[in-house]
């Protein structure tokens, strides 16, 4: 189940780093070419931030909750 999280956060935050770039050309062009020209250093960093708090929000989650709760 872990790894289900993980490659599912991995893929969402991925998915977000080249909608955050690329916009509507990710749709209107072929994956494979979307995904070499938009997958610049900056939506690497896009990329890594979005993987790194959702890992904190998976690790750290039932801890927030039970704060706040």
């Amino acid at each position: 189940m872990r790894f289900l999280g993980h490659s599912l956060l991995v893929s969402f935050s991925l998915l977000l780093s080249i909608l955050y770039r690329g916009g509507v050309d990710f749709v209107s062009h072929k994956v494979a070419l979307c995904l070499e020209r938009q997958f610049t250093w900056f939506s690497l960093h896009v990329f890594l931030a979005c993987y790194l708090f959702g890992r904190s929000l998976l690790r750290d989650g039932p801890f927030f909750f039970n704060c706040f709760g």
